[in-house]
């Protein structure tokens, strides 16, 4: 577990590396907050990902992909009707999180600056998270959270434009991550799948 892990500045991070998300051991779950209305709870399912941790941990990159179609929620009678109309799922399959930079919040908590494609919208999020160590089965373990509100997903509707209510989407999850190869590896099966880059 010791090649792992790896202090910067005295904060315990993961080990450079491409690191797989494990979508048997994610939970991505989301509270949709309409006004004069309970809560509406949900969850999606992660299809893939792959983060890219590297030497100073603010340059690190990741690409995450949700499945449309996995879609839930507590009242599921309409939820057939909300893949098509939030996320389209029959022509827009995934969801994409891609993570451009990190920025460092607290000795614990981070930022990850991500554009969300949904649908055939790119949207400009930021995510709160924290790393929480390495487990017993050497996986990363990450949990974040964001709010975003309905105008930028372009859900609600003309009743909520209309008299201004706001409606907001809070998403939390928890993932966890493999290790599947160091920086060097990477580095030169990378330069053997594309000479160009030499």
């Amino acid at each position: 577990m010791t090649d792992l892990i790896r202090r910067v500045h005295g904060q315990e991070v993961p080990a450079t590396g491409v690191w797989e998300l494990r979508p048997e051991r994610a939970s991505i779950q989301f509270t949709l907050r309409r006004p004069l209305a309970l809560a509406l709870r949900g969850h999606v399912r992660l299809g893939d990902g792959v983060i890219l941790i590297t030497a100073d941990p603010r340059e690190s990159v990741a690409a995450i992909s949700i499945d449309a179609s996995s879609l839930s929620t507590t009242r599921p009678r309409r939820d057939a009707r909300r893949r098509a109309k939030w996320i389209a799922a029959d022509r827009y399959p995934t969801i994409d999180l891609l993570v451009d930079e990190v920025e460092q919040q607290t000795r614990w908590e981070w930022t990850a600056l991500c554009r969300l494609r949904l649908r055939d919208m790119m949207i400009p999020i930021a995510l709160c998270f924290t790393y929480d160590g390495v487990d017993y089965k050497d996986d990363a373990r990450f949990r974040a959270r964001t709010i975003l509100s309905g105008a930028d997903l372009g859900i609600g509707g003309p009743w909520y434009r209309l008299f201004g209510h706001s409606l907001n989407v809070e998403i939390r999850a928890e993932v966890r991550a493999q290790r599947i190869s160091d920086i060097v590896t990477f580095a030169s099966d990378l330069r053997y799948a594309h000479p160009s880059l030499g």
